[in-house]
């Protein structure tokens, strides 16, 4: 994103929900045990849009089909998206094994598809460390570097000979403590440029909204929360936008902002923002203040 206006980013972010690479969510060939994750794919801050979909494989569908009980509609649903390569959506199956929604519950196939969907694409990187706390760094190092706060700041805890790196990431997205360099034109670093932007809000409003663009620009999205209810009166498309960026980076707040029903939103972006919120929920994140 190339700071203020963010107007040309709409179509971009209408879809974020694929599997970066265009591969198929399908699991490793290894059933049980943990794999360390493998980036096969340059590291990126923030994810790039949905890949097109492939031919679905069937493999997830004809796993759920095996096992479907209650009712399995919604989650035969999830299987053929997965399979179709939607790594959101293969999050939400691994969900589904885990919980056992509309399936019999299986711990296994819950791993299985969280650790490829971490993998592959960077989704579900929460819930492969969680799964698999003795080799948690490495999901937590893949979660980060595909653009997710949270992941950076365990990252750091779990790895401490790579925290100076995790702290960087995740500084751009918003894990405040992490930021120490200053920051041309926030009197200090991206943190104070927020804390100054939330102070002026009612006072300062221009002022407030210039800060807060700094912190929501290219890779650096940590600010884009506060910089969207700046926005939210006077240009709701600008603030949506602002609000999918927040959301992607693990922010709780843009996540229900834009699940508040005030925004007309694609099923793309509506599965992008629930799915964030549901793995952020299951790692025990808190909302900021």
């Amino acid at each position: 994103m190339r700071g203020f206006p963010l107007l040309a980013l709409p179509v971009l972010l209408a879809s974020l929900v694929g599997c970066q690479d265009g591969c198929s969510c399908r699991a490793d060939e290894t059933s049980s045990g943990a794999t360390e994750p493998a980036a096969t794919e340059p590291a990126r801050d923030m994810p790039e849009p949905s890949a097109p979909q492939r031919e679905p494989s069937g493999e997830e569908y004809s796993k759920v089909a095996a096992a479907a009980q209650g009712d399995p509609s919604a989650t035969v649903a999830l299987a053929q998206e997965c399979d179709r390569g939607l790594s959101v959506a293969c999050v939400s199956l691994a969900a589904a094994w885990e919980s056992g929604d509309g399936v019999r519950a299986s711990e296994a196939e819950a791993r299985r598809i969280y650790r490829a969907s971490c993998r592959r694409a960077g989704e579900g990187c929460l819930d492969a460390a969680r799964m698999h706390a003795d080799q948690a760094g490495p999901y937590f190092e893949r979660g980060c570097e595909a653009g997710l706060a949270e992941a950076c700041r365990r990252w750091a805890e779990a790895m401490p000979d790579r925290a100076e790196e995790a702290r960087t990431r995740g500084c751009r997205l918003g894990w405040w403590d992490a930021c120490t360099e200053p920051v041309e034109g926030c009197g200090g670093t991206l943190a104070r440029c927020v804390e100054r932007a939330a102070a002026m809000k009612e006072s300062r409003p221009a002022e407030a909204r210039r800060l807060a663009s700094i912190a929501c620009r290219d890779e650096t999205v940590g600010g884009c929360a506060l910089y969207a209810e700046l926005l939210r009166t006077d240009d709701a498309l600008a603030a949506q936008v602002a609000y999918e960026w927040g959301c992607t980076a693990g922010d709780l707040a843009s996540c229900r902002a834009l699940l508040d029903g005030s925004f007309t939103l694609d099923a793309a972006t509506r599965a992008r923002a629930e799915e964030r919120v549901a793995t952020l929920t299951r790692a025990g994140v808190a909302p900021s203040e």
